[in-house]
């Protein structure tokens, strides 16, 4: 057994988690590990040392002094080096981060090599980020009388205890910095009462923790989240103070700082929610003066009473005038001049404001906002991909209008919002090239960064499971692979195909590792490919739901997927051109909607072929696992029988003959009658795994059908065969 020394500043607690992580490592092949702090590194004589330090340390310096070690190159911040020497008595390893983040990515990328491929085999290497802030997007559920955007929907109900226990925050922030996340933003309609006190408005400040027992259907636009009849049915979930609020928050931000996580409040506006029994009577009015006085002094409050926190991000918003003049001085006189405040009490604080372009004028923000502190940078954000991620590689939005946005910005920085609307359920999004591609393509020029996440379900824990011991467990642990490739390929998107598949083969040693590479891969571009066929009018999450194969107004039927067209520059036909060309005898000009049909058809059969072997197996993760892939495949085989019985239904429709008619009709109906016998195995293998839920934005109305339930979904399903 070999016996190693890891040699850190044992009072870093950022260098020390990733020793923690090296030390697990290690002991997984077989180490003996020994943490040692520098101030003892002569004393050190074990076979082995591992040195966790940052540049200009004199550890670091007296190292890179010896003879035969490379200089280390031009880095920036999140950089690191590694660096070996090898010696009769001793092999020494050296992480040297260009800062502390360096170190900790660095440490945190020795013990995964260690894991993959043995500690003899590490190699000497120079890492930069590629993309510098990697983010979640949370809508934090953080009391009823606080929503946010997504309360209405059964998952955030569900969380609003659980963002409330730091053991919820620890294990969430250690993984996002396993997966090289450094940026946590919580969203949240009007979060100031639940997080700050307002001297001159002490009566806002609400204690203790609630939910309603009321069933919400708010609108699309975060309005009727709170409701007159909400309020009257809370029910108290957890006894706090404000004062205790504000020290919960403040360690969360403090436990953030220790992985190296900036954590960002973004609101959208102007809502009041949680004010409502204050008696100070604001209003969501932009022309209402005490109601902007409250906000400016909430976030003078916000920024005040937590010195940790990085930033803020608003929206001209939700539920304001649409006047961009109106609205963004109301944004200057609140927000700005709350920063402002704030930074004139505090001469070395620096801030960040992140403006959000959703229903902005950019030049009439910048306008508005000429006076705001300069220790306060201003960047903008936009949605990148819409509320799809999950369809492009190449996603055209930013780009829209001859590229305006990022010409308007100017000398700003951009954030893109990555929205992950598309898996409610599964573990999908999973396939390594399609996340590599989609990061590469991103425009690197203006950007500070991205963040990633949902506004129809809420990344907390996950309730809606069969299995009993996969209840409660955290997304971001459930999706663990996906969020792996989101945050390790954004910061170096050219980590290796082959490291991916020893990963899984390590987790999961029961099957073979490269086919459920293949497997998973190829069922997480199913969904893909049915998003870039069936987009237009579907951009929104509210518009189009491909777990489901519904939206907020309903199922999707074949005429929709008639009429829907393709997403822009994929060279996709779409199936009215596709059969204006068959009947014409054109020519048939881009990808046709029977290859795609064929496609969908070949991926899934691939799919099923692939994990055909792995059906006794004892890891349930992995059992759970399967069971999402192979569930994607049956999805996948009734879009493919969906779209061919579409294609021949509009063929049907157009054709001049009756004869040529019925050939077409007879056609679709076969197709459909395929389609709604996979939908039905579809939902017999949903029904196994998941209960249905009640989807944030999938409510239409309260007096209908709360809930997506995949299995009421058939006789839809079937509406299609007498639409033919």
């Amino acid at each position: 057994m070999r016996n190693t020394s890891i040699v850190l500043d044992e009072k870093n607690n950022s260098i020390a988690f990733a020793a923690s992580e090296i030390k697990n490592a290690l002991e997984f092949i077989g180490h003996t590990v020994n943490l040692v702090d520098l101030g003892e590194i002569l004393n050190v004589n074990t076979q082995n040392m591992i040195i966790l330090t940052t540049r200009g340390t004199k550890e670091a310096n007296s190292f890179l002094k010896q003879e035969g070690i490379a200089p280390l190159p031009t880095s920036q911040g999140q950089g690191y080096s590694i660096r070996k020497k090898i010696s009769e008595k001793s092999t020494q390893w050296y992480v040297i981060g260009f800062d502390e983040e360096g170190t900790l990515i660095g440490g945190l990328d020795f013990g995964l090599s260690i894991k993959l491929q043995g500690m003899d085999e590490v190699n000497e290497c120079d890492k930069i980020p590629y993309i510098k802030q990697r983010g979640i997007k949370f809508n934090i559920p953080l009391d009823a009388r606080t929503p946010s955007y997504s309360d209405s929907g059964d998952s955030a109900q569900a969380n609003i205890s659980n963002v409330w226990e730091m053991d919820f925050w620890c294990e969430f922030l250690d993984e996002m910095a396993r997966n090289h996340f450094n940026v946590l933003s919580l969203w949240n309609l009007n979060p100031f009462p639940s997080m700050v006190k307002v001297s001159s408005y002490p009566k806002v400040a609400l204690a203790d923790v609630m939910k309603t027992n009321t069933p919400l259907a708010a609108g699309g636009e975060g309005r009727k989240m709170s409701t007159p009849t909400c309020l009257k049915n809370l029910k108290t979930l957890k006894v706090i103070t404000i004062d205790e609020k504000i020290k919960f928050w403040q360690q969360v931000m403090e436990y953030a700082k220790n992985r190296k996580i900036d954590i960002y409040i973004f609101t959208w506006n102007t809502f009041v929610y949680g004010t409502e029994n204050s008696g100070y009577g604001f209003t969501d009015a932009v022309t209402d003066a005490v109601t902007q006085d409250y906000f400016r002094k909430s976030v003078e409050a916000l920024i005040n009473t937590y010195p940790l926190l990085k930033g803020i991000g608003i929206t001209a918003g939700e539920n304001m005038s649409r006047n961009a003049e109106v609205d963004e001085a109301w944004l200057y006189n609140t927000y700005g001049q709350g920063i402002n405040d704030a930074l004139a009490s505090d001469e070395k604080r620096t801030f960040r404001l992140i403006h959000r372009i959703q229903y902005a004028n950019i030049s009439k923000a910048f306008n508005a906002f000429s006076l705001l502190n300069n220790r306060c940078t201003i960047d903008t954000s936009f949605k990148y991909s819409q509320a799809h991620m999950y369809s492009s590689i190449k996603p055209h939005y930013i780009n829209s209008n001859k590229g305006a946005y990022m010409e308007d910005i100017g000398d700003h920085k951009s954030w893109l919002t990555l929205r992950d609307d598309d898996y409610y359920m599964f573990r999908g999004g999973s396939d390594s090239e399609f996340v590599r591609a989609y990061i590469k393509n991103i425009p690197n020029e203006k950007l500070q960064g991205f963040y990633i996440g949902s506004d129809g379900y809420t990344w907390g824990r996950e309730y809606i499971s069969k299995d009993s011991e996969n209840l409660g467990q955290q997304i971001i642990k459930k999706r663990w692979y996906s969020f792996l490739l989101w945050g390790g390929l954004a910061y170096d998107p050219d980590f290796p195909q082959r490291d991916l598949i020893k990963i899984l083969r390590q987790r999961f040693p029961e099957v073979k590792a490269q086919n459920l590479y293949e497997s998973w891969s190829k069922a997480s571009q199913l969904i893909p490919l049915v998003n870039r066929f069936h987009n237009e009018n579907c951009e929104y999450d509210f518009q189009w739901y491909p777990e489901a194969c519904t939206s907020e107004q309903g199922f999707h039927n074949i005429n929709s997927f008639i009429n829907n067209a393709p997403q822009s520059g994929e060279g996709i036909m779409s199936i009215p051109d596709y059969t204006y060309a068959i009947l014409n005898k054109t020519t048939l000009n881009g990808t046709t909607p029977i290859e795609i049909s064929q496609s969908l058809e070949e991926l899934s059969d691939q799919v099923i072929e692939l994990t055909k072997d792995m059906l006794i197996i004892s890891d349930k993760e992995l059992h759970s696992t399967l069971e999402d892939i192979n569930a994607l495949a049956i999805l996948g085989k009734y879009y493919s029988k969906k779209i061919l019985g579409a294609v021949n239904k509009c063929l049907a429709d157009k054709a001049g003959t009756s004869d040529s008619k019925l050939v077409y009709k007879n056609i679709a109906i076969e197709a459909l009658m395929e389609a709604s016998h996979y939908w039905r195995c579809y939902a017999a293998k949903v029904e196994s795994l998941y209960v249905p839920q009640a989807l944030t934005r999938l409510i239409p109305e309260l007096d209908k059908h709360r809930y997506t339930d995949v299995s009421r979904l058939q006789a839809d399903v079937d509406m299609d065969i007498k639409l033919v």
